[in-house]
This record gives structure tokens, C-alpha cells and sequence, in this order.
């Protein structure tokens, strides 16, 4: 019992710490808001690679994605680079040529 018990804290204890990271990323990189639309519910927020060279980088980082993500950025020293963005429109430049649709005609 003793074990689930610590493995339940533990658990927590890297929600909260991971919650923590990406909330400090949002800020760093211009949020907690979306660089496109204004959004600030943070449940909807995401990084944004602002090259379009997310697929290169997940490939050199093993895939980090999400919170993973913020975590590398934290320990890389924030580089440049990223933006916040919801997910639509995160979501819309990708499928769309690197162009949000709310700034221009879908491809």
C-alpha cells in the first residue's frame, strides 16, 4: 500500500511541477495568450515552432511535444524560436502552408 501511496504522490508531484514549466514557457514566449487570436485559456494554449520546423525538431529531441517540450526549452535557456499559439490555430498553420487561415487564404 505504502508503494501506490508514493507512486500517487509522485505522480502529483510531476503533474504540478510539468503544469508549472509549461505555464513559465507560455510566459516567456509572449503568452499565457495566443500570438494570432488573443486566446488565454491555457488549456487551449500550445508552443509553436515559428519556423514551421517542429518535425525537424521533435525528430532531434526524440519527439518532445507538449509540456516535454517546455521542459527541453526551460533547460536549453529558452532559445528563440517558439510562440504561443492555441491549438486552432497552431492546428491552422500547419495544415495550411505555415500560414494561420485567420491571416490569410487556405491553401
Amino acid at each position: 500500500a505504502s508503494t501506490s501511496n508514493f507512486r500517487s504522490k509522485n505522480a502529483d508531484y510531476n503533474r504540478r511541477y510539468m503544469r508549472q514549466i509549461f505555464l513559465e514557457a507560455l510566459v516567456r514566449y509572449g503568452g499565457p495568450r495566443c500570438a494570432c487570436c488573443g486566446e488565454d485559456n491555457i488549456f487551449f494554449l500550445t508552443l509553436d515552432h515559428k519556423n514551421n520546423d517542429g518535425a525537424e525538431h521533435r525528430a532531434q529531441t526524440g519527439g518532445a511535444s507538449g509540456k516535454n517540450l517546455a521542459w527541453l526549452l526551460r533547460k536549453e535557456g529558452w532559445p528563440e524560436g517558439f510562440q504561443v499559439l492555441c491549438f486552432n490555430c497552431n492546428c491552422g498553420r500547419a495544415r495550411n502552408g505555415g500560414v494561420c487561415p485567420h491571416h490569410g487564404e487556405s491553401k
